[in-house]
């Protein structure tokens, strides 16, 4: 009886040394980008992207290839399953895609993510934005078999271009098509338009403090202090304004080793002398943080290069209003007009889908930014892209952030919404009107909406 059970803990022992043994060798293989060895293929699609199922002893895996040619096939994609969970996988470098496609990747998919491990061939970052980690997940790898030349420290913020392709792995991984560190990818501040709205600077995850009690894109602020008490080089661009509303932007390189290289933009300060609206260029020793009265106040001091001294940089005060990663769903790009019409463009299978009519005012066209991509407005709206509501809903949270002013009438509701380039009035008087105006910054409803709903402008 003893020998009976010896001799079957012993089979079961040996099956599970076996399949430990194949299950490592596959496992290893997939990890790897090669097929399998002890499995049976169980589906295949022959297409261009040939997908094929084998299945295992436990485990499944999954192999997608590219046909190259006629006679000639490359693993692109390897996943393997046991039990239904995802254990590894593995997808091919696109080194052809990056020699390729570089001049093109302004239409591909990007994020910006922090390097969270690096080794001279690969990192692992997490992306910034919770959009991007639902897409991606908090963790994604990638190798850097084309640029094996840079380190990316942990703790730097990088922006990675890739083809979209996601591998349902975790860490997830994609095929990359650039990578460019926080100093590549923001645009130089000499090279910022005089123009420079607030709208754009928290696009571009500026660290803004208004003055109307708010701070935009404080996390970013946060995440450099971090940084520079862990002397991990990093880079942030803070705005200020001054008591007359003009922007004051402040370029902060902090290339480690208590060394900061540090960019003033005072050109759009109108109420300053000419030969101080500059640029001025200097290298500090110190960056602080000090509470003074009811504010923290961030500053750079103790200059190695350069003629000014102490500067406050940026400021966060009891009790204001902290917004980090605001979204714009929906933002018009207009194209003025020659001449200053009307024009309804709620017509024929645009008329009948809304019950109150669009108007656009001294405009030649508009389009509408949609998850980055620009389209015509009038056919978003007829494609059902968007909804005028979701416009107005855009206007009305744009104006509750302090991102842009409003003006409401005691009509019965009526508003005016000001956006640096544009102007919406969405009409809602007593005798029924509920027409909306898309049309130039001087657009008003105050002495121009007359005449069964004809603009004339407003004599100067």
């Amino acid at each position: 009886m003893k020998k009976n059970l010896k001799l079957i803990i012993g089979i079961i022992i040996g099956i599970i040394v076996i399949f430990g043994i194949i299950f490592l060798i596959d496992y290893n293989r997939c990890s790897n980008l090669k097929e399998p060895i002890f499995v049976v293929p169980i589906k295949e699609n022959d297409l261009t992207l040939k997908n094929t199922v084998y299945q295992g002893l436990g485990y499944r895996v999954e192999v997608k290839k590219n046909l190259v040619n006629e006679n000639e096939e490359e693993i692109v994609k390897v996943e393997m399953y046991a039990f239904g969970e995802f254990v590894t996988g593995s997808v091919a470098e696109p080194s052809n895609i990056i020699e390729q496609d570089n001049n093109d990747k302004e239409n591909y998919p990007k994020f910006r993510a922090i390097v969270k491990h690096s080794t001279l061939q690969s990192i692992e970052v997490e992306p910034i934005e919770e959009e991007d980690k639902k897409i991606l997940s908090d963790r994604v790898s990638i190798g850097l078999k084309n640029n094996t030349d840079m380190l990316y420290m942990e703790g730097t913020e990088v922006l990675i271009t890739y083809t979209g392709l996601v591998m349902e792995s975790y860490p997830t991984q994609i095929d990359v098509i650039d990578i460019q560190t926080e100093t590549e990818f923001r645009t130089k501040i000499e090279e910022l338009p005089q123009e420079y709205s607030l709208i754009q600077a928290i696009i571009d995850k500026c660290v803004i403090n208004t003055n109307s009690n708010k701070i935009y894109n404080k996390d970013e602020l946060d995440r450099f202090v971090n940084n520079v008490n862990n002397n991990i080089p990093d880079f942030i661009r803070c705005i200020s304004y001054t008591i007359e509303g003009d922007m004051i932007i402040t370029d902060v390189n902090f290339d480690g080793d208590n060394s900061y290289r540090v960019c003033f933009d005072w050109t759009r300060d109108k109420w300053s002398g000419a030969e101080d609206r500059t640029y001025k260029y200097c290298r500090y020793k110190t960056f602080g943080s000090e509470k003074i009265e009811d504010s923290i106040l961030y500053y750079v001091d103790d200059p190695i290069e350069g003629e000014i001294g102490k500067m406050y940089i940026a400021g966060v005060s009891d009790g204001v209003e902290v917004i980090n990663n605001y979204k714009f769903n929906y933002l018009l790009v207009p194209k003025e007009s020659e001449e200053i019409n009307l024009e309804k463009i709620t017509v024929n299978e645009l008329g009948n889908m809304y019950d109150y009519d669009i108007y656009y005012y001294g405009l030649e066209n508009v389009e509408i930014k949609i998850d980055n991509t620009e389209i015509d407005l009038k056919k978003a709206l007829s494609e059902e892209k968007v909804t005028m509501e979701q416009i107005i809903e855009q206007a009305e949270k744009d104006r509750v952030a302090g991102i842009i002013v409003s003006q409401a009438y005691d009509d019965g509701g009526s508003i005016e919404y000001y956006y640096d380039k544009y102007t919406i009035i969405k009409c809602n008087s007593l005798d029924g009107d509920t027409d909306v105006y898309i049309g130039i910054t001087e657009m008003r409803l105050t002495d121009s909406l007359i005449n069964n709903n004809r603009f004339i402008r407003t004599q100067q």
